[in-house]
């Protein structure tokens, strides 16, 4: 995990990590991905979680582990949003 920060971190451009990234992962690893940071965002603005599930198509137990990694198990991750 500290090598993948730091290749993160030293990437200089979108491009390059939008490159890194497709292939290091698959291409429903970077959807779920989104997925996870769409519902993360949504969460934040305060929508409900049953709207969240309804409208991305997802479970409501994914949108309900979303909401607990943002309210208890790792709030600081809100300022990345």
């Amino acid at each position: 995990m500290e090598e993948f920060i730091d290749i993160i971190l030293r990437n200089p451009s979108k491009e390059s990590l939008r490159t890194l990234l497709a292939w290091l992962m698959t291409p429903q690893e970077l959807e779920t991905l989104g997925e996870r940071i769409r519902i993360l965002q949504r969460l934040k603005r305060g929508e409900s979680q049953r709207k969240i599930a309804d409208d991305l198509a997802v479970s409501i137990a994914t949108v309900t582990r979303g909401n607990r990694v943002l309210r208890y198990d790792h709030p600081e991750i809100i300022h990345f949003l």
